[in-house]
């Protein structure tokens, strides 16, 4: 870049030859540029600052004489601050979230909703049936209406038993306890987001950390 010290305006070598009458070549030597009326300078290109907010200030000489770009550089306001940190926390449980129904999605995704509020009753009565056969089925069964609903619609010829479908419950069962424990993680791991107090540390809660 080359400016007009004057009117510190970026000219290129063919708008100089036009304004003021002088060839110039694709890279005029610098020396050729401060006997022009007015002078011209290269501007040096200089790095950024560090800092939280860098932004550009214009040309400006330095006591060397050799012009550059200036720089402003400010830390963040507070209201910066908390906007990077909400920010960092929604992406941070947002990728908690999917990592999460990525798990858990496919031990429950067969299962319609209405199916999965009745797990805990089906559950209570798989474990009553399932104790009442380990002690050696005497006297009556316990009762088990939901169970026994069930069975009537999956085998109405009866080729499935109730101890066939008390098995399938309780390793059903022990999915869903894998899966609860996955809800478990994932809570906590949305409470340790919500407790971050940089976006750094927010960034740092993800499904990976939270399995050590």
């Amino acid at each position: 870049m080359i400016i007009n010290t004057e009117t510190h305006e970026l000219e290129s070598p063919r708008q100089i030859s036009q304004s003021t009458g002088v060839p110039l070549p694709r890279n005029p030597p610098a020396e050729t540029l401060a006997r022009l009326d007015p002078p011209r300078a290269y501007v040096v290109e200089s790095e950024p600052p560090a800092g939280d907010v860098v932004e550009p200030a214009g040309l400006e000489q330095g006591a060397d004489g050799v012009w550059r770009q200036a720089w402003n550089v400010r830390d963040y306001t507070a209201a910066e601050r908390a906007a990077q940190l909400e920010q960092a926390r929604e992406e941070a449980l947002a990728r908690l979230n999917d990592d999460y129904n990525a798990l858990v999605e496919p031990m429950i995704k067969w299962y319609p909703e209405t199916e999965q509020k009745t797990w805990n009753a089906q559950e209570a009565e798989a474990k009553a049936y399932q104790a009442w056969i380990d002690d050696g089925s005497g006297g009556d069964p316990p009762a088990t209406p939901k169970l026994s609903g069930i069975l009537a619609g999956r085998s109405p010829d009866g080729s499935e038993t109730m101890a066939d479908l008390v098995a399938k419950v309780l390793n059903k069962v022990e999915q869903y306890s894998q899966a609860l424990e996955l809800m478990g993680r994932r809570q906590r791991g949305e409470n340790l987001i919500a407790a971050a107090e940089t976006p750094e540390e927010a960034r740092a809660v993800t499904w990976e950390s939270l399995e050590n």
